[in-house]
């Protein structure tokens, strides 16, 4: 489990909440061992999230395309911080190296 401050030290410990700016990915690791690699982005629905721990996120790759292309929320992935075990920033993983090839 991290907290909204915990995520914000490790992308940006000058800017509060987990929405801090980034120029570079940021790789989100879950207690199942599970991996997400994209960035956080604040969206209308990202206040209310916040009450439980949660937060907007969008994935590398296809989603990431269309999310900046149309702005719509089914590109939009929800965070629960309850069940992220660590943050990396910036990550350049094998997982984001595959989802960079893949969509050039």
């Amino acid at each position: 489990m991290m907290s909204k401050d915990e995520i914000a030290r490790i992308i940006n410990p000058e800017f509060p909440g987990v929405y801090a700016p980034t120029t570079e990915p940021t790789k989100l690791i879950f207690t199942d061992g599970s991996e997400k690699v994209g960035y956080f982005e604040a969206t209308k629905n990202s206040d209310s999230l916040e009450k439980e721990n949660k937060y907007t996120f969008i994935e590398f790759g296809e989603n990431s395309q269309m999310y900046r292309a149309t702005r719509d929320l089914k590109y939009v992935t929800t965070i629960d911080a309850n069940l992220l075990k660590s943050v990396e920033y910036p990550s350049y993983s094998s997982l984001l190296l595959k989802q960079l090839k893949k969509h050039q």
